[in-house]
């Protein structure tokens, strides 16, 4: 019962510590100010109107079709795609 009420402390005290260290010191009413460099355009596409592609054998067996959901750009090296696998299919 004593270690239960020891871990119940400490963690009420690191979320404490937690939620005071993202906050800041001090917050203030206005949103930080952002510079048009650091925005980058949204661009919004409706689902499905890109062909899936078939996946590379080096990386799948069986059917698979890869649908690209947004690619990578500079500096990112991260895209992002929906893979459906059909029946037996997998990944290699």
């Amino acid at each position: 019962m004593e270690a239960l009420a020891w871990v119940l402390i400490s963690l009420s005290l690191f979320s404490s510590a937690a939620s005071q260290a993202q906050t800041g010191p001090a917050q203030s009413d206005t949103p930080p100010a952002i510079s048009v460099q650091d925005s980058h355009p949204i661009k919004i596409m409706r689902s499905g109107l890109k062909q899936p592609s078939k996946g590379p054998a080096e990386h799948f067996t069986g059917s698979v079709q890869i649908e690209e959901l947004f690619p990578a750009h500079d500096p990112s090296r991260v895209g992002g795609g929906k893979v459906t696998f059909e029946s037996g299919a997998r990944s290699a």
